[in-house]
């Protein structure tokens, strides 16, 4: 009986014709797992549900017991056989093999003449090591299955695992339904050949999935019935399904019956594919309700109309394939100049290479950032606002704050007899002196005017000197904010590619150098400060009141037919902002009020004149502060920030923490192997487009 049929189903296909050419073409773009990702390829998948007999049907196709199936057991567990997508390939060569890889994983084995047994153990041995989703055996990782030898000629199947609809393990039902799904949905160029068994498809759960994700399944689908066998002879079932008669309609000629065994009977222990065949052929040859209709029945009629259907789709899609292939080149070897810039070296010498070039690009980017403020507001520009927010506080500073007339009074009482003062104008005055440069004391009733809870006990509150500190601390601290964010972001745009160096580089440098900064600026103005408490004359003149300028504005001047020279001077503008800030209103009320317990007018005019050298001289100590504390974090903190980052970098030994993202060093790898394969496919592609012209039927002998 074997002499009836002598070649397998995949054997029958020649590669010297043009369809062979053009089907080995497209047989190795989806055998290549990168291409396979990357590119939408037309190809054969099969899907079914549990225990309908697809890894059967796929031996059948071979001819040999090649992938795992369930052999003298019944079918009756969950445990799946198909574990993983497989794609097999199947190849023509001389010499026999057998080879099972992952290339996702690096696994791999291969055997020469193997027995049929070997791939199934070696997808244990492979599978067994693949990341399962959680709760199932199941792995979404595909695994490569090559077949090769003299008997066979190119083709790729993609078998998934069975579609699990048992209520006792929901896990495993989403699972499985979820994986054949999600590839139906992205793949959708591929064949489907749904295996079920004869019956109403409307009933048939895995049939629903690809109705509901293939919008096109009627022109892209194949139905292998299996199981006929089991129906009555008198049961038409199988014919009325088989000849689109039932609810489920395919394109004419595209439901196959198929009735080979299945392994499941302990009498088919030696099972043979092509006495199967033969066998089968008799079958429907007998069958009254299949002899009239073989035309789509047997395991040969599914495999012609699987290339027939996959011929077509060639067609159509291999020209847009070529296409996308010559521009994904393109964009694939742009992407990789780009990556390979940022590649880190093996050698020592040339890690010690990359690593200075990345801090050069750093240094570039900060002195960018801190200094070229005409084109970056990032960081000098920012750093400027932030003095003249520094400006307006210190303006504000009240020295006069929570002082009554008694009190300077008590204060001057205490100092007659023991220092006669220096001058109204001198800052060298006792009096001036504490009222300026010493903490003092004040009761609860004063103290609520600022909004700080004495409970009844005396308040001690600091000098108006010192409450220039804290003002100075937060112009650092803003200030050091400021710079460290700007640092930050050009850290992280230099080396976005090399967290572990950004990392090392943010602990190791960064954070030494701005603690360091911080320092040092902050003991140069608090020692500032204190030099503030010893002055001796001022040497400034002090800056007059508004009411003063208004005054010297309107003294006439000799010659009418020119321009005063307060309205020629900038200077004299730059008083009245001066004068408008350093006297506020209320502060002048404070100056030349009176306290109600002083009677005498003498008396009065004394303490107001105390009051406004008070004043006077702090301003000068507030116009200094201005000038001295942000020249001072120009000096230590932006000017030398660039300069110490640049030493400390150098001076660390970077090259260890040298190692780039996993994503970036993994994207090069995806496009290198993208290179490499569209490089080796696309000088295919002209002879491809010439055959696709002139392709016949799939069959030897060209007829349709």
């Amino acid at each position: 009986m074997s002499s009836e049929v002598t070649e397998t189903p995949v054997a029958k296909y020649g590669r010297t014709t043009e369809f062979g050419v053009v089907l080995d073409f497209i047989q190795t773009l989806i055998s290549d797992d990168t291409l396979r990702q990357a590119f939408n390829i037309p190809h054969l998948v099969v899907v079914g549900r549990q225990n309908m007999g697809k890894t059967t049907l796929i031996n059948r196709l071979i001819g040999r017991n090649l992938l795992p199936m369930r052999r003298n057991e019944t079918a009756n567990t969950l445990q799946a056989r198909t574990t993983c997508p497989i794609i097999l390939n199947i190849r023509n060569a001389e010499k026999s093999l057998v080879e099972v890889r992952c290339d996702l994983n690096g696994l791999w084995r291969a055997e020469e003449n193997p027995k049929d047994d070997a791939v199934e153990e070696f997808l244990n041995k492979v599978t067994e090591n693949l990341a399962k989703e959680e709760g199932t055996l199941i792995s979404k990782t595909p695994v490569n299955v090559t077949l090769q030898g003299p008997e066979f000629t190119t083709l790729t199947l993609v078998d998934l695992p069975g579609a699990h609809f048992a209520n006792d393990d929901p896990r495993m039902n989403i699972v499985t339904q979820d994986l054949v799904l999600e590839y139906i949905e992205k793949n959708t160029n591929s064949i489907i050949v749904i295996v079920s068994e004869v019956g109403d498809p409307t009933g048939d759960s895995a049939i629903n999935l690809v109705m509901q994700k293939a919008s096109d399944f009627r022109s892209r689908t194949i139905c292998a019935l299996t199981k006929p066998d089991k129906l009555r002879e008198s049961d038409d079932m199988g014919k009325k399904v088989a000849m689109n008669g039932s609810s489920f309609t395919l394109d004419d000629n595209r439901f196959i019956v198929l009735r080979g065994k299945d392994g499941t009977d302990p009498a088919e222990k030696d099972w043979d594919a092509e006495t199967t065949r033969v066998q089968e052929k008799l079958w429907f040859a007998r069958h009254p309700q299949y002899k009239d209709i073989q035309h789509v029945c047997g395991i040969d009629r599914l495999m012609d109309t699987m290339i027939s259907l996959l011929a077509e789709k060639m067609i159509t899609e291999i020209p847009n394939l070529v296409e996308q292939m010559k521009r994904r080149e393109k964009e694939v070897d742009d992407t990789l100049v780009e990556l390979e810039r940022c590649e880190v070296p093996e050698s020592r010498e040339g890690k010690g290479g990359v690593a200075m070039k990345l801090k050069e690009n750093l240094i570039r980017e900060l002195n960018k950032l801190l200094f070229n403020n005409t084109s970056n507001t990032a960081g000098g520009e920012r750093v400027r606002q932030l003095f003249n927010s520094f400006h307006r506080e210190v303006f504000k500073v009240n020295p006069l704050e929570m002082r009554n007339d008694d009190e300077i009074r008590r204060q001057q009482r205490k100092l007659e007899g023991v220092a006669a003062p220096l001058g109204d104008s001198s800052e060298n005055s006792q009096l001036l002196q504490r009222l300026l440069y010493e903490k003092y004391t004040v009761n609860h009733f004063s103290v609520f005017s600022i909004g700080v809870q004495a409970n009844g006990k005396p308040v001690t509150l600091l000098s108006p000197v010192d409450r220039l500190l804290p003002l100075s601390e937060k112009l650092v601290s803003n200030v050091e904010a400021t710079l460290r964010d700007v640092v930050q972001k050009a850290i992280e745009e230099t080396f976005s590619k090399f967290p572990t160096l950004k990392k090392a580089v943010e602990a190791k440098v960064v954070r030494e150098i701005f603690d360091e900064k911080r320092e040092q600026t902050m003991e140069f103005i608090r020692q500032f400060l204190e030099m503030q408490k010893k002055s001796t004359d001022i040497v400034f003149a002090p800056i007059p009141t508004p009411t003063e300028i208004n005054t010297w504005e309107a003294v006439p001047f000799k010659d009418p037919s020119k321009l005063h020279p307060c309205m020629m001077s900038k200077t004299t503008s730059h008083l009245k902002y001066l004068a408008k800030n350093l006297y506020p209103e209320k502060l002048l009320n404070e100056i030349e009020g009176s306290s109600p317990s002083i009677h005498m007018y003498k008396l009065q005019e004394e303490i107001k004149n105390v009051k406004r050298n008070v004043v006077r001289c702090f301003n000068v100590l507030k116009m200094n502060v201005c000038d001295t504390v942000p020249r001072c974090i120009l000096h230590f903190f932006v000017s030398q920030l660039v300069d110490d980052l640049d030493r400390a970098l150098e001076k660390e030994n970077l090259v260890e923490f040298l190692k780039e993202r996993k994503d970036i060093r993994d994207k090069r790898t995806l496009c290198r192997n993208q290179s490499l394969a569209l490089k080796n496919a696309l000088p295919r592609t002209q002879d491809v487009l010439d055959k696709l012209l002139r392709m016949g039927s799939p069959q030897k002998d060209g007829k349709m």
